[in-house]
C-alpha cells in the first residue's frame, strides 16, 4: 500500500474535523446526561462510538483517501488530548473536593478511555476503508 503524503490544503480541515468531535462529545454528553437524565458507562459508550463513527465518516469525506500518519496523529493528538485535559482538570475538582480516591480514579479513566480508543478503531485503515467510496479504495 502506498503511503499518502499529507495535503496542505487538507490539514485545516483534518483539525476541524477533531474540534468538531470535542463539540459533539459536550453536546452529546449534555443532551444525554442533562436534558434526558441517563447515565453510565453504556451512555460513554454509546456517544463515543458516534463520534468515533463520526470522525471516521468526516475525514473520509473531506479526504477521500486514506489518512496519512501526520493526519491521523493531528486528529488524535487533537481530540484526544483536548479530552485528556478536561477528564485531568474534572479529576482535579472532584479529588480536591472529597478526597483522592483509587475507585473514582478507575472510574474517570473508565469513562476517558472510550473516546479515543473508538477514536484510533474508526480511523484506522480496516475500519476507515468502510467509510471511503469503492472508487477511492485502493
Amino acid at each position: 500500500m502506498v503511503k499518502p503524503k499529507p495535503d496542505e490544503s487538507k490539514m485545516p480541515q483534518v483539525t476541524l474535523v477533531a474540534f468538531s468531535a470535542l463539540a459533539l462529545f459536550f453536546l452529546g454528553n449534555y443532551l444525554a446526561r442533562y436534558v434526558l437524565g441517563l447515565s453510565g458507562l453504556m451512555l460513554t459508550l454509546v456517544i463515543a462510538l458516534g463520534i468515533g463513527l463520526v470522525m471516521g465518516f468526516s475525514t473520509a469525506r473531506i479526504l477521500r483517501r486514506y489518512p496519512s500518519g501526520a493526519e491521523r496523529a493531528r486528529l488524535l493528538w487533537i481530540y484526544g488530548g483536548g479530552l485528556g485535559a478536561l477528564f485531568f482538570a474534572w479529576a482535579g475538582f472532584v479529588f480536591l473536593s472529597e478526597g483522592f480516591n483509587e475507585s473514582d480514579l478507575l472510574l474517570l479513566m473508565l469513562h476517558y478511555l472510550p473516546y479515543p480508543v473508538f477514536a484510533f478503531l474508526f480511523l484506522s485503515n480496516f475500519y476507515f476503508s468502510r467509510f471511503l467510496p469503492k472508487s477511492d479504495r485502493n
